[in-house]
């Protein structure tokens, strides 16, 4: 059955279209709870014992729910859903509901635990290759997803292959921006200097990898563009010119940085020279403490 969270039905005004009463809300509601880890089964099966016309409820908004989508077939999938999760209260009252395992209430320490080993393991058909069956686990509730993307995103190192990349995945991934640690940025794109910046909105950003190429210089800061337009430039733009690195010496609290070559399929290197430079700036400041209020106000 596709999740649709309780959440999800007041933000898509689903109650309200439906024709949904107030009393079927609540009923709703539970279930949600009951799925999340909020609410015990005994105490959803006692509601509904203990008020025998919740089962009149369910029955009438059931059959409510049937007629609307003879009348509104594009509504259909919705509604379904909706049969389907009050079906299953009844199953709970009843006592015919599977069994849930309270895991939500392991201690965060061993829900942590579960989910690395589920994210590690390397025997046969458990391989772990990224598709969507294996991330299945990221679907089954949003508890569970919060809980299960917090750890895939500390325990990997994600690359991206340019800033601009980077930026998008920062600004509209909040799992990612709360939870990442490790990340490898091939430096090139016009928003180089938005991504370096957004990345002071990442609290749990620990490892960092820098990767420039000839690409990196093909952007420039702005003062750098307007010197251009009046002064010739015969040699290679310098890497302290190349748009971003005012934003990447401000990033602070970064315990491991640093630099690599492009692969030679992926771009022009850039000389030894520069990537050792580019170590030792990056090593002398960004490494240093965070001050109050780094991250806060950052624009888009």
């Amino acid at each position: 059955m596709n999740e649709l969270s309780y959440y999800e039905q007041k933000t898509k005004n689903i109650h309200n279209r439906l024709g949904i009463s107030r009393p079927a809300r609540l009923l709703l509601k539970a279930i949600d709870d009951l799925q999340s880890g909020a609410l015990e089964e005994s105490e959803l099966r006692r509601m509904i014992r203990l008020s025998p016309r919740y089962r009149n409820v369910i029955s009438q908004t059931i059959s409510d729910i049937a007629d609307f989508i003879l009348n509104h077939p594009e509504e259909s999938k919705t509604g379904a859903i909706l049969i389907q999760l009050l079906t299953r209260i009844l199953q709970v009252a009843d006592g015919v509901f599977e069994p849930m395992l309270p895991f939500m209430k392991f201690p965060r320490e061993v829900r942590d635990l579960i989910y690395y080993y589920y994210l590690h393991c390397r025997y046969g058909e458990h391989k772990i290759m990224w598709t969507n069956k294996q991330m299945a686990l990221s679907e089954v509730c949003k508890a569970i997803r919060e809980d299960f993307m917090a750890v895939f995103y500390r325990e990997n190192k994600f690359y991206f292959n340019c800033t601009c990349e980077m930026d998008y995945f920062i600004k509209n991934n909040k799992d990612l921006q709360r939870n990442i640690v490790s990340i490898k940025v091939h430096w090139c794109g016009p928003r180089a200097d938005k991504a370096f910046q957004a990345l002071k909105t990442c609290p749990n950003l620990k490892q960092m990898v820098v990767v420039p190429s000839a690409a990196t210089t093909r952007h420039l800061v702005p003062r750098q563009q307007v010197f251009n337009r009046f002064f010739a430039h015969t040699s290679r733009p310098r890497l302290t010119d190349a748009l971003g690195m005012d934003e990447l010496i401000t990033l602070r609290g970064i315990h491991t940085v640093s630099v690599q070559h492009v692969p030679g399929r992926q771009g022009q290197k850039r000389t030894n020279e520069e990537l050792a430079n580019l170590s030792e700036i990056l090593q002398k400041y960004v490494k240093q403490d965070k001050d109050v209020g780094y991250g806060e106000q950052i624009d888009s």
